[in-house]
């Protein structure tokens, strides 16, 4: 959302996660992907509201949701 404490998190933490695991991926979940990928460097999707999740079926909420299941934070 253009919000420069949350990008310089972001960007921080993509920085630290890569020299630790340096096969890590991080993708942040965004209102604005796009703007997310050229400012901060990393992947994004974006977020839905409850309402736009409610409101969605098939393979494009199945996407969505996939993004979560695959997440992981094991080494």
């Amino acid at each position: 959302m253009g919000n420069i404490g949350d990008d310089s998190i972001l960007i921080g933490l993509n920085n630290i996660l890569t020299r630790v695991l340096s096969d890590a991926e991080l993708v942040a979940i965004s209102s604005d992907p796009a703007q997310t990928r050229r400012v901060c460097g990393v992947m994004a999707i974006l977020l839905l509201s409850p309402a736009d999740v409610a409101r969605t079926v098939g393979g494009s909420l199945r996407s969505y949701f996939s993004a979560f299941n695959d997440a992981d934070a094991a080494s």
